[in-house]
């Protein structure tokens, strides 16, 4: 079975432990990711399987690609039909786990932002995260993340820093919310460059529990 993002704000039904603030700060999600089940779960578990692919795996990088496109076409409808035309968005993708030199770095989520601005002349690419110190990888099967750790990971792109507008949305981009670890430590690395500005997140999907998995 295969379907479109149904886009929603995060509210009082949605419960981030590393985030419980989320409510005040315009979290978005399209898709809900099942936990603990696999890609023949549902068409979101098999997209983000997709996504997850690592770029080792050669053979199966087509499929990577066509996620990637999925994601940023839901996007760029998303973004479309809600951004003021006299207004301007900064994509920023959340770093991934590991540094631009490790075998198995993984630029998807930079991928998306791009093709999105590439069809979006109100929204700009800005990758000015990145990750400094590589970390082992939510999906496999690491246990959970703290902001503290997310955070020491993450380095300002002091090159890319330089091309900032403070008049742009300022919105990360991640593909799965989980916690909200990630988000929180992102957010946190921003803040100390732009204190009070407001920082929104957009997710592919949001992570969910089944009712007989244990927490």
């Amino acid at each position: 079975m295969t379907g479109d993002a149904r886009w929603r704000r995060t509210d009082d039904s949605v419960w981030l432990a590393s985030c419980p603030e989320h409510k005040d700060l315009n979290l978005i999600y399209g898709r809900i990711y099942t936990v603990g089940q696999g890609y023949q779960f549902s068409d979101t578990n098999q997209q983000i399987s997709n996504l997850k692919i690592k770029p080792s795996e050669t053979q199966r990088l087509h499929w990577k690609r066509v996620a990637i496109q999925k994601f940023a076409d839901e996007l760029t409808a998303l973004l479309k039909a809600n951004i003021p035309k006299d207004r301007s968005i900064a994509l920023i993708p959340m770093p991934p786990s590991k540094t631009s030199s490790h075998p198995d770095y993984d630029d998807r989520v930079l991928q998306v932002a791009m093709a999105v601005a590439t069809n979006l002349s109100t929204v700009r690419c800005w990758p000015v995260l990145e990750c400094v110190v590589n970390r082992e990888s939510l999906h496999s099967g690491s246990a959970p993340r703290t902001v503290r750790e997310v955070y020491s990971s993450i380095g300002i792109n002091k090159a890319i820093f330089s091309s900032c507008n403070e008049d742009e949305i300022f919105c990360l981009l991640d593909d799965v919310l989980t916690s909200g670890a990630t988000f929180s430590a992102a957010r946190n690395k921003l803040l100390e460059q732009f204190p009070g500005k407001k920082v929104s997140g957009i997710f592919w999907a949001k992570a969910e529990q089944t009712e007989t998995d244990d927490w």
